[in-house]
């Protein structure tokens, strides 16, 4: 025992450790150790409860053959130079026989939970191993290995494991096995990989220096939660390396699916060749050199982009091509496949990451690629260096190339250039796009020219719009200076313009200025511009004295707007004038003023002056349709009939406008009100519409019951009436209709009075009652056969009851097809007779009296001292004009069988003789046999009758007579006398004809005639 003790303590002292433990068996070629402990046995480098040793002789000694331990300990460190097991070291040489330049001696050991703590910079790894056989040599074991926390400055590893089968083979040992992680976090990116599952396949060397092997790993997820979060699932893949303890040079090869905010559902693949030193991970600062070689590709993955907001407003001139463009980008982020090829270099201790390649592919040969070179140091002054070429080219996409140069830091400035991008409906092409961005300034300048449709049936062609961006930080401004806005061709709703040139400035410091986003200014001001073309294939000028639009303050205004068009042959031309419009626009609704609106619209017969309104455009229900959308406008305006020469009517005002304008379409309601002094008469309801597309259109108009009396007369209305009627009493109501299309106006209306009392030429007329249709109401023509029923006409005669068959004619013209009336016990009856008021000329009517009754025509005459009895037929013919009026070969002849005559007024015997006297008593009762009346003369002057008649004999009488006359009583007679008088009441209303206030008035004539 005492000789054991010394031959170990020898070996222990040549070997120059400490140990500590307690011999309980010595044999010759075993010996037994408890309660081992080497070096200090405050930090011991080993522990064990029991270590059985065998001995073998050598020709030199005795030397260690094999050694069984149970619970054995072991503490040790791993760094750069490899491990450090303290006292341990010196048994590596002692161990090791000559020849053998393995890093493990060749012993056989036995252990039974054997365990070891090494530490390293990252944290401290525990090991437990159970297994047994040479160590050099055949070794067969189980390696667990547990990492709770193992942390560098790149990485956190928390609950890694190791679950190795261990073996030993020529003296390289061999380890397989599962490995798992609970969770490791890297600071790049913020990299965070959760429930890592792993096997390991690798081998040292015989030195233990040199290392080889693979993983193959997998995880539900990788995620970054950095400034752009993505998230990897279903990760798997293998790593192959093979180093030693400075360093590993190997490759990777990794996929999974994709689970990003922006990208999900594509299979992403990673393949690098690394070269890592260890001591980059502790401290990248030491300039260990690091080499990263990547190419990462992406299959079939979904870009979560929406492209709902790349939109331009319906019918306007991009929309199609922003719509393909939105379709095909949306395509293009539905299945997104991608190529990178990314580099890593720390050379000189300088970190430096270079981007090679980089391409994004559609699934329909769509192409996106960067050409040239980028790259990031860490320590450079300009740690980005970037240059090179980004095209794009593919189905629906525009196919640009765009050349990038680095400017100053962070800046860059290039150039694009795109090809024209067009559909069958629109194009636009850009010249070369320049830009640059440095420090948060940047700019961009180009022209476009833009081809499309506007609206339903228009197109613009050539617009050619200069477009000069500059910002600083969130802040923008569009066009600083002035421009033309061109445009070759204009078409829309009917319109047709070219050569466009309209030339605007900004109102303020630019056309458009933003600011975080939010609008704070902008606006153009056009002055002077000329519009011309043409509309419906009739030419047009539109001119604008000044125009101006405040996009800050949503605010426009323009004075001086004229447009004129000319029309068809042998139509109107088109006029509008507004003097001043204001517009306070939010979004697309609008409204504001307008003043000195007037003009006329081609074939609308009617003027408009004066006109005032406010108006608004509202888009109503939050889309809105252009061709649909209208403009409202509410005000007043003056309408007065367009043939200013010849008027048919007088100016009216409407105080209730109300207007709908669209892209289609004029509706115009109004009532019309017709000014007289200092008052208005309300004289109709309007209706007007009028379709632009076409020039068609029509007004309808409702007259409710217009009173005439002293106050309103109808040649304050129309001045058709002047010299046809006066002194009208009495109420017109009715309703009519125009339209207007391809050159032609019809007009119709249809009116009725129950009544009206009014002067004519011919005298005057009481309760003239009926309906009257118009089928050309604009210039009173009817058709023929219009009825209208008179209680009374009085010509000098009463005249009662009577019809009157008529037709009303263009120019003033009435048509008398027929009268007839009750006369006195008889009939009257009116042939036909075309009477002309537009010309200055005698109108001619012709009366037919026919079995008149003589009796109540002497009373209704009031001659009160003469008698006549009998029936007569006879003809009246009247002329008349402006100044005066006569009958001309009036007759009225007696029937069969005569009657009587009458004269019991006083006689003057002056200046009369015998038979004077005697002639005065044999009228004082004569009966005729035959009488004729002559009528002939002036109707406001003297009317001289001539009587004849004859064949008479005396009849009863009561009158005293001379003795004479009863013997001359039974003579034959025949007189011959002639009556001067004036026509009673037709003075007055011949003077109406001019002055329609003169009544006519018979009691200004005297009563009686005279002999």
């Amino acid at each position: 025992m005492i000789f054991g003790r010394w031959l170990i303590g020898r070996e222990v002292n040549q070997l120059h450790m400490k140990a500590h433990y307690r011999l309980t068996r010595l044999d010759p070629t075993i010996q037994q150790l408890d309660n081992l402990v080497i070096g200090d046995p405050d930090y011991p480098d080993l522990t064990a409860d029991r270590v059985v040793i065998h001995l073998k002789p050598l020709w030199h000694g005795l030397a260690i053959s094999s050694i069984h331990f149970d619970k054995l300990r072991l503490y040790g460190r791993l760094d750069q130079k490899g491990f450090d097991f303290g006292n341990l070291d010196a048994l590596k040489s002692y161990m090791t026989t000559s020849g053998n330049s393995s890093g493990l001696p060749i012993l056989d050991v036995d252990l039974k939970d054997a365990r070891m703590r090494l530490r390293t910079a990252y944290g401290t790894i525990g090991m437990a191993v159970d297994g047994s056989g040479n160590l050099a040599n055949g070794f067969q074991g189980n390696l667990a290995v547990s990492m709770p926390h193992f942390s560098s400055e790149a990485c956190q590893i928390e609950k890694g494991h190791l679950f190795l089968k261990t073996s030993v083979s020529s003296g390289k040992p061999y380890l397989h096995g599962p490995v798992t992680a609970e969770t490791m976090r890297c600071k790049a990116a913020d990299l965070f990989l959760r429930k890592m599952d792993g096997v390991i396949d690798g081998h040292l060397n015989k030195a233990l220096d040199n290392w080889e092997g693979g993983a193959s790993i997998s995880a539900p997820e990788i995620a970054s939660s950095g400034q752009s979060p993505w998230q990897l699932s279903a990760v798997s893949g293998r790593v192959a390396a093979k180093g030693d303890f400075q360093q590993a040079k190997g490759q990777m090869d990794i996929s999974g699916l994709e689970q990003m905010a922006l990208v999900s559902g594509g299979k992403w693949h990673l393949a690098s060749n690394f070269n890592l030193p260890f001591a980059y991970f502790s401290d990248a600062r030491k300039g260990d050199s690091l080499l990263v070689d990547s190419h990462l590709s992406l299959e079939n993955a979904h870009v979560k982009a929406d492209f709902s907001s790349l939109s331009v407003p319906d019918g306007t001139p991009l929309f199609s091509l922003v719509q393909r463009l939105r379709q095909n980008l949306t395509k293009l982020a539905g299945d997104v496949s991608a190529d990178t090829e990314i580099s890593l270099d720390n050379h000189q201790g300088n970190l430096t990451a270079t981007l090679k390649k980089a391409v994004v592919r559609g699934a329909t040969d769509q192409k996106i690629q960067f050409s040239g070179a980028a790259d990031w140091q860490e320590k450079r002054q300009i740690p980005w260096h970037f240059g090179g070429d980004l095209s794009f080219k593919g189905e629906g996409l525009p196919t640009a190339l765009v050349h990038l140069n680095q400017l100053g830091t962070y800046g860059v400035k290039g150039e694009a250039k795109f090809e024209p991008y067009r559909d069958n409906l629109a194009s636009i092409t850009l010249t070369p796009v320049s830009f640059l961005y440095e420090k948060q300034h940047f700019e961009l300048k180009t022209q476009a020219n833009i081809s499309g449709p506007i609206g339903n049936n228009g197109h613009v062609d050539s617009l050619l719009l200069p477009i000069d961006v500059e910002g600083q930080d969130k802040r923008i401004a569009i066009n600083r200076n002035c421009f033309n806005l061109r445009a070759e061709k204009l078409v829309m709703s009917g319109i047709t313009s070219q050569k466009i040139v309209l030339p605007l400035c900004p109102v303020e410091q630019s056309f458009l200025r933003v600011d975080n986003g939010r609008l704070i200014e902008g606006g153009a001001r056009l002055d002077n511009p000329t519009i011309s073309g043409v509309i419906n294939n009739q030419p047009f000028t539109l001119r604008v004295k000044t125009s101006s639009l405040f996009l800050g303050r949503q605010y426009a205004e323009l004075s001086g707007l004229q447009f004129n068009q000319k029309g068809d042959e042998g139509d109107a031309d088109t006029h509008l004038s507004v003097d001043h419009l204001t517009a306070n626009l939010n979004g697309m609704d609008g409204e504001g003023d307008l003043t000195g609106v007037s003009g006329r619209l081609g074939m609308v017969p009617f003027l408009f002056s004066n006109g005032a309104a406010h108006w608004e455009w509202q888009n109503k229900g939050g889309e809105r349709k252009s061709e649909n959308t209208d403009i409202v406008l509410h005000g007043a305006v003056d309408i007065a009939d367009a043939d200013q020469a010849s008027p048919r009517f007088l100016p009216m005002r409407s105080q209730d406008l109300l207007m709908q304008i669209n892209t289609e379409r004029l509706h115009i309601t109004a009532g019309l009100d017709r000014p007289i002094d200092i008052r208005s008469v309300h004289l109709l309801d309007t209706r007007i519409e009028h379709h632009f597309s076409d020039s068609r259109g029509h007004v309808l108009f409702h007259v409710n019951k217009v009173v005439f009396d002293k106050t309103l007369q109808p040649e304050q209305i129309t001045p058709l009436s002047l010299g046809i009627f006066a002194d009208v009493k009495g109420s017109l109501s009715g309703q009519g209709r125009i339209d207007w299309q391809n050159k032609k106006i019809v007009s119709t209306g249809d009116f009725v009075t129950n009544g009206l009392d009014f002067a004519a030429a011919f005298g005057t007329v009481s309760g003239f009652k009926g309906k009257v249709a118009f089928s050309d109401l604009l210039n009173l023509k009817t058709p023929a056969n219009q009825l209208a029923t008179v209680d009374e006409i009085n010509a000098g005669l009463a005249i009662k009851g009577g019809q009157i068959h008529y037709q009303l004619l263009p120019n003033r013209v009435i048509v008398i097809e027929k009268g007839n009336w009750p006369f006195f016990d008889g009939h009257l009856t009116l042939d036909g007779a075309v009477l002309d008021f537009g010309h200055t000329g005698m109108h001619k009517v012709v009366f037919h009296v026919s079995d008149m009754d003589s009796a109540p025509l002497v009373d209704n005459l009031q001659l009160k001292n003469l008698f006549v009895s009998g029936r007569f037929d006879g003809v009246l013919p009247i002329e008349f004009s402006a100044n005066s009026g006569k009958i001309e070969g009036g007759h009225l002849a007696s029937r069969v069988p005569g009657g009587v005559v009458s004269y019991v007024g006083p006689v003057s015997n002056a200046h009369q003789g015998m038979l004077g006297k005697l002639t005065f008593d044999v009228l004082k009762g004569v009966r005729y046999g035959h009488l004729d009346v002559g009528l002939n003369g002036s109707l406001d002057g003297d009317f001289i009758s001539s009587i004849q008649f004859g064949g008479v004999r005396e009849v009863e009488t009561k009158a005293p007579r001379s003795y004479l006359a009863r013997e001359m009583e039974k003579l034959p007679f025949h007189f011959n006398v002639q009556v001067k008088a004036p026509f009673r009441g037709l003075l007055n209303a011949m003077r109406s004809y001019n002055n329609p206030r003169s009544v006519l008035n018979q009691s200004e004539l005297s009563n009686e005639g005279a002999f």
